[in-house]
């Protein structure tokens, strides 16, 4: 059977964290989606060994932001998160959050 996805928030920065290949990671953050503020990778860090999925739009009235990854592939990588306003420049983004992630070969 599937192993419970592990999901992370906003305490959880700093961490580092084991995946298998094929496992999912969801992270949980605080956002302001009707005012534009979202969180999104940090673009030019992503990583073969971590594919973001497509998340749910937060739901109206929600202060929280879903995003989902799947461990595609043994190895190490840095998921670097900002929150920033939709479409602002990266330099003007509010806060950062970053996990270090260890992805092991599928054991199957």
């Amino acid at each position: 059977p599937p192993s419970c996805a592990p999901s992370l928030g906003a305490q959880d920065g700093g961490r580092t964290l084991a995946l298998a290949v094929g496992e999912t990671l969801r992270v949980q953050l605080p956002a302001d989606p009707e005012r534009g503020y979202l969180w999104m990778v940090l673009p030019g860090s992503s990583s073969p060994v971590l594919a973001q999925r497509e998340a749910p739009a937060p739901a109206a009235g929600s202060r929280l932001q879903t995003l989902s990854f799947e461990a595609a592939a043994a190895g190490r990588a840095t998921l670097t998160l900002i929150y920033t306003r939709a479409r602002a420049p990266i330099s003007e983004q509010l806060a950062r959050w970053e996990v270090e992630v260890l992805v092991a070969p599928d054991a199957r």
